[in-house]
């Protein structure tokens, strides 16, 4: 089996990798940003332009859809003041300035990273490769960790059996554990945790915790 990679400019992989490191566990108003880059960004919209080249998108805000109506000059200079406190912290945690320019259908040419405030507002921010980013780290926001994805392997050790129980065993046979738990181990990050598993509840309870 072969896996081929799309291979990415060292610029751009460099602005994903700061982009969402620093979006990412942005406090705003209680609640906390989380930041993604979708394989296939969405650029059709209503886009903010700014002078330095990044566009802005707001696809909802304060749990409502928003447009930015190019022929509604007024009504769009009011939402945009609404999401100014969101603009405020993207500003401030890539160390950016966001001049508005003009309003436009699509963004230019660009990484698009889609910033979801809680459940409430989603933006989608176009920043181009030459754009410098001085960015800030966020706090820790413990409300990410649910959607942290660590590769994790367990091991459970099945019941003993006789050499000729085993020899006797085919493939499409079942083989009844019983309902006690099981001694396993976990491993997580580099980090192995002995315990015990219990089928019956998919639960596994920690007996020690050691480095390999």
């Amino acid at each position: 089996m072969t896996l081929t990679l799309p291979a990415i400019d060292p610029a751009e992989a460099e602005l994903r990798r700061v982009a969402l490191a620093a979006l990412n566990g942005v406090r705003v108003d209680g609640l906390v940003l989380s930041a993604r880059i979708d394989a296939e960004p969405e650029r059709r919209g209503d886009w903010l332009r700014f002078h330095n080249g990044a566009a802005l998108a707001v696809d909802r805000l304060d749990g409502a859809p928003l447009r930015l109506d190019a022929g509604d000059g007024v009504g769009a200079a009011a939402a945009i003041e609404r999401a100014e406190p969101l603009v405020a912290a993207i500003e401030a945690a890539l160390g950016l300035t966001l001049d508005p320019d003009t309003l436009a259908a699509e963004p230019g040419e660009g990484v698009i990273v889609t910033i979801d405030h809680g459940g409430a507002s989603r933006l989608r921010l176009s920043v181009p490769t030459t754009l410098a980013l001085l960015p800030a780290r966020p706090d820790f926001a413990p409300e990410l960790i649910a959607a942290l994805s660590l590769p994790a392997m367990l091991s459970v050790e099945g019941p003993k059996l006789a050499p000729h129980d085993a020899a006797s065993l085919a493939p499409g046979d079942l083989l009844l554990l019983g309902g006690a738990s099981l001694p396993a181990r976990l491993t997580v990050a580099g980090r192995t945790c002995s315990g015990r598993f219990d089928a019956a509840r998919s639960a596994f309870h920690i007996h020690s915790i050691g480095a390999s």
